[in-house]
């Protein structure tokens, strides 16, 4: 039985701010605050029939695959983080793999032409040596449909385990709409092969954090320095 008359204690005044339940609301974290262009950046969504791998990310080409912790081959690693990684494959005589992020709920990722973006991911190579293409696109911008605003080549080297990659890209324009906007990770290797990725990380660079925090600077500076909560 609940007194609802009854005071228990005082709250001070410093608790009164923003915060409280903040992860409660939709993607106001994730999506929202937090500064990751990435959305399911370690494949750990489920997977979706319509875009051929998770909710968040798109497949295209052959062959691109989600594996999942034990069902994965004796030859390929196991899962980085979580329990499932992105698989891109090409078999000979056909196209080269590639996957395709826009951000939350795939609304499509605002690039800002002139403004670099810093990041990482991880790859592993459990055979030959494999190519892999990261670009920021409007459109599925894999080499040949869509537009590429910038692009970087990784080299994995033969029979690597899990390593990062730096990523580094500063687009050279902008998309129509934010809606094209797109991370494309291709495998770009000319003969028969695999490489497995996980953990795609891309984030404004000093420009869009706030304090050199992976937080946005734009809504950061909004709800701190123009709201000025008493506590967040």
């Amino acid at each position: 039985m609940v007194d609802a008359s009854a005071l228990v204690t005082e709250l001070p005044v410093e608790m009164s701010g923003a915060g409280c339940g903040i992860e409660y609301l939709n993607h106001e974290i994730n999506g929202g605050l937090y500064s990751q262009m990435v959305s399911d950046e370690s494949f750990e969504n489920l997977h979706n029939a319509s875009t051929g791998l998770t909710t968040q990310w798109r497949a295209g080409g052959c062959c691109a695959a989600l594996v999942a912790a034990g069902r994965h081959a004796p030859t390929l690693p196991a899962a980085l983080n979580g329990h499932q990684f992105l698989r891109l494959e090409r078999d000979q005589g056909a196209g080269a793999a590639w996957a395709e992020n826009r951000g939350t709920n795939r609304w499509g990722i605002n690039w800002k032409q002139g403004r670099p973006y810093e990041g990482s991911l991880w790859a592993a190579s459990a055979a030959g040596p494999a190519r892999l293409r990261v670009a920021l696109s409007c459109g599925a911008s894999n080499t040949t449909h869509g537009r590429t605003l910038a692009e970087q080549n990784l080299s994995i080297p033969a029979g690597s385990a899990w390593a990062e990659h730096k990523l580094a890209l500063t687009p050279a324009g902008n998309c129509a709409t934010a809606a094209e906007g797109g991370l494309i990770v291709q495998f770009l290797s000319a003969a028969a092969g695999s490489v497995s990725v996980d953990m795609v990380s891309l984030h404004p660079g000093a420009w869009g954090l706030y304090h050199g925090l992976p937080t946005r600077k734009d809504l950061a500076t909004f709800l701190i320095e123009r709201m000025r909560p008493a506590v967040l």
